[in-house]
């Protein structure tokens, strides 16, 4: 249970660094001097977390001996926008309780509902205006149920475009939880985000990336 805390002028050092060739220097630079501001005025508060699925095999460590820790975690770090991985149905809804000055999205992985893996997202609805959202699978068929290339699971990136309420700022968060196995598999899953990123963000907004990517610091 190791969560990701990130502050957001980190991340957005990551994401520009992904656009340096999609995206012109005046552009990057508008976008940048604008976060600067926003996140010195206003800090959003930004947090990837793999709560591990519900096993009972887990004994003292499985869900509901633990799902208290992962509340507090959350709001001790006063978490404005969390990206969970491997959250099941029961557990988006414990979260939702837990959490009641947040509200979520996202869909089980197997079936485009509740069956499987969330990449679920909470977000301060005080803070954050949901525009739009949507669930794609990692996959040569994303609008389908099912894994793609080598990986042994079907996997999953949930994205929402926000505006931020006390800036007006708009932007993208995108979750994700790369396949553990397949290494083409999580090569095509970052070309795919990031093509699916350039498609919806024709205004060149912010855009967040947090997931469980499963690879080394060292494999980029």
């Amino acid at each position: 249970m190791k969560p990701l805390y990130l502050v957001l002028p980190f991340l957005l050092v990551l994401i520009s660094a992904v656009f340096a060739e999609t995206i012109s220097d005046s552009s990057d630079k508008k976008i940048m001097l604008s976060l600067k501001k926003m996140t010195k005025d206003y800090p959003l508060r930004v947090m990837s977390f793999n709560i591990r699925f519900n096993n009972p095999d887990d004994g003292f460590n499985a869900w509901p001996h633990r799902k208290k820790m992962v509340q507090s975690m959350i709001l001790f770090h006063q978490a404005d926008l969390i990206g969970v991985q491997e959250s099941l149905d029961e557990q988006m809804d414990n979260l939702s309780i837990l959490l009641p000055g947040h509200r979520s999205i996202g869909v089980g992985r197997d079936n485009g509902a509740k069956k499987g893996e969330y990449c679920g997202i909470f977000y301060n609805f005080n803070r954050l205006n949901l525009l739009e959202h949507n669930t794609i699978w990692l996959s040569e068929t994303p609008e389908k149920p099912g894994p793609g290339w080598d990986a042994s699971l079907s996997r999953i990136v949930t994205w929402a475009k926000f505006q931020d309420i006390y800036t007006d700022q708009i932007f993208f968060h995108f979750n994700t939880h790369f396949d553990h196995r397949g290494e083409i598999a999580r090569q095509k899953s970052a070309e795919l985000i990031l093509s699916t990123i350039t498609k919806l963000n024709t205004g060149r907004k912010p855009v967040l990336v947090t997931g469980d990517f499963n690879a080394r610091p060292d494999s980029i």
